[in-house]
């Protein structure tokens, strides 16, 4: 039974963590291209699908029968390609967290607004994994990966409307 669980152990460390982090790796270099030509809203709204799919293949795994040992299988392989996606995400985002504001604020303030950025970029890494492991032990279960498929596809709306108007230069922009 140990045994097992060890190999259980790993086989989700492979799963959650492996797989995104080796992914993102080495998408990086593969959406950087993509992010030198289109505008950040457009950019965003492509990373927002990858995302929003990760997220419901998350609540496909979640949500599929876990009581036979082949239905386990497949359900961890759904959230595999969940972690592929996630990778794919992260990789997109590594871009556009770093150099995104620079479309948005005005050169002599790219430090303040990635000092905002980065507050709260931390405040929601330190609230949101407390509030989601409540909501899924106590309000929502495996439907927190739903609400995450939700806000995800909200968010891409979101940057899809903004694609539609371009953002004006930033004032002191020649």
């Amino acid at each position: 039974d140990l045994t097992n669980r060890r190999e259980n152990y790993l086989l989700a460390t492979f799963v959650a963590q492996i797989i995104p982090m080796v992914v993102n790796l080495v998408a990086v270099p593969l959406w950087a291209p993509l992010f030198d030509r289109l505008p950040l809203a457009r950019f965003r709204v492509i990373q927002g699908f990858a995302t929003a799919t990760s997220m419901l293949l998350f609540a496909v795994g979640a949500f599929l029968p876990h009581s036979s040992p082949m239905q386990q299988t497949t359900a961890l392989a759904v959230i595999a390609v969940g972690q592929i996606f996630m990778g794919l995400t992260n990789a997109a985002g590594t871009l556009a967290w770093n150099l995104g504001h620079n479309e948005f604020a005005p050169p002599e303030k790219t430090s303040l607004y990635m000092g905002v950025h980065v507050m709260l970029t931390g405040l929601r890494g330190c609230l949101a994994p407390f509030a989601g492991a409540f909501l899924f032990q106590h309000v929502l279960g495996s439907g927190v990966f739903l609400l995450t498929f939700a806000l995800s596809t909200t968010a891409t709306l979101g940057f899809y409307r903004m694609s539609k108007t371009p953002p004006k230069a930033p004032q002191g922009t020649p």
